[in-house]
């Protein structure tokens, strides 16, 4: 068992490191070492992965097929973080591509979607977070048929306004909604903008955008949008 598979992704990063340091890693450690940085929630190693990574993927005609496909997939992991989301698909369309013909539906469908989202994120440029929403379930008998569900981030140094809201019907649960520059409630306010917003979810009656009294709400930590891909909220709390 190595570290990063006992949940000691930052030992195995380490030891990977050192063992670099010695001799030059095999395309498999090289694959291990990128994956204990991800793992980890390493942000200041991203860079560090994608030199890993990019070694492998330089000359495909040297690494064996099952690498190539392990590599185009983290591939795609790290530019998302990053927020190269053009990048990002694109590895994850040449993974596509190399698919075995026998490949499990529900991973090419999870990859197809995947690139979808990237290119929509590609297209609307600057920062993007998929938010995805769920009722906690003691409160979801009180979510009637035509309340609205309002996703909206504020800046935590900012105007009091929300930078980016997007409202839709409150329905099925969970619900996926995006916050990007199509968001956002002024071009220059966008979530780019700020160094960290706090995303709010709130079930509403009114549709209107101050808190009412008994609303449903959740919200997440401040966070940076330039580096958050996506999210879950719990609807958890009544407005008094």
């Amino acid at each position: 068992e190595t570290h990063a598979e006992a949940g000691r992704p930052a030992l195995a990063a380490s030891a990977y490191a050192e063992l670099e340091r010695r001799r030059e890693l095999s395309p498999d450690e090289r694959y291990s070492y990128a994956e204990a940085i991800l793992i980890g929630r390493e942000s200041e190693g991203l860079g560090e992965a994608r030199r890993l990574l990019d070694s492998i993927l330089v000359d495909d005609t040297t690494v064996a097929r099952h690498q190539l496909l392990a590599a185009l997939w983290l591939s795609g992991v790290v530019y998302g973080d990053l927020g190269r989301h053009a990048e990002a698909a694109r590895d994850w369309r040449r993974l596509l591509g190399m698919l075995p013909e026998d490949a499990d539906a529900g991973v090419r469908a999870r990859l197809v979607d995947g690139i979808e989202k990237l290119e929509r994120r590609a297209e609307s440029g600057g920062a993007s977070v998929e938010v995805l929403v769920e009722v906690a379930a003691d409160l979801k008998g009180r979510v009637g048929a035509d309340d609205v569900l309002m996703v909206y981030a504020k800046a935590v140094d900012g105007p009091p306004a929300p930078v980016a809201v997007v409202r839709v019907p409150a329905g099925e649960w969970p619900a996926t909604v995006t916050l990007d520059r199509a968001a956002a409630m002024v071009e220059e306010l966008s979530l780019d903008a700020f160094d960290e917003v706090v995303v709010t979810a709130r079930i509403s009656k009114t549709g209107t955008a101050a808190l009412q009294s008994g609303d449903l709400f959740g919200e997440s930590e401040a966070l940076s949008a330039s580096e958050t891909a996506s999210l879950s909220i719990e609807i958890n709390r009544v407005a008094p």
